[in-house]
């Protein structure tokens, strides 16, 4: 049996209509990807967060069998790797354990939270650069999530911050969570 480290993110493919538009949402955005789905990781057993249309929901990494599957824990290694030596003497809210808890309470806390496939024009057009106020006000204030964009809100809410490029927050497409793993794997 797979287990998992809680605080990841994973990235999958979407079979039918849904997955082909967001596929050519990323293309058109010049971010193409073989991935068109992510989520949090909740525990061992493979336990997720992910956005749905109706809503986000908690499931398990079971449903995805078959299907290309990403897992990648660099944030969490991350945030350990730049903190400084200093802070592993502070306590236990500067441990390993401390930062995967708080990505899955994080993630706990937006079941729930509504699905907006306008988000994808919006974030597509943010990528395009067209000006326009209403897009960058969409992207920041909606209170819907799609989601890749819920994956960077629960790092964001439990401090890790994946980007430093100047993006919204919630500029963030399933593409962008693919490059990052693999720009972190490079490091590597």
């Amino acid at each position: 049996m797979t287990t998992y480290r809680p605080g990841s993110f994973f990235l999958t493919a979407i079979p039918g209509w849904s997955g082909f538009a967001i596929a050519l949402g990323q293309t058109l955005a010049r971010s193409p990807s073989r991935y068109s789905h992510a989520g949090i990781v909740l525990d061992a057993d493979g336990t997720v967060l992910e956005a749905e249309p109706g809503g986000a929901r908690i499931a398990n990494l079971s449903e995805y069998a078959g299907r290309p599957l990403l897992i990648c824990d660099g944030p969490v290694q991350q945030w350990m790797r730049n903190r400084a030596p200093w802070q592993s003497e502070k306590g236990p809210e500067w441990s390993e354990d401390y930062i995967r808890g708080a990505v899955v309470r994080a993630a706990r806390k937006l079941v729930g939270v509504p699905y907006s496939a306008l988000d994808y024009a919006a974030l597509a057009a943010l990528h395009l650069h067209l000006p326009s106020r209403w897009i960058r006000h969409r992207v920041e204030t909606s209170g819907k999530a799609i989601c890749s964009q819920l994956v960077d809100l629960c790092y964001q809410r439990a401090g890790i911050h994946l980007w430093d490029d100047g993006r919204l927050p919630g500029d963030v497409m399933p593409a962008d969570l693919a490059a990052w793993a693999d720009d972190w794997r490079a490091k590597q």
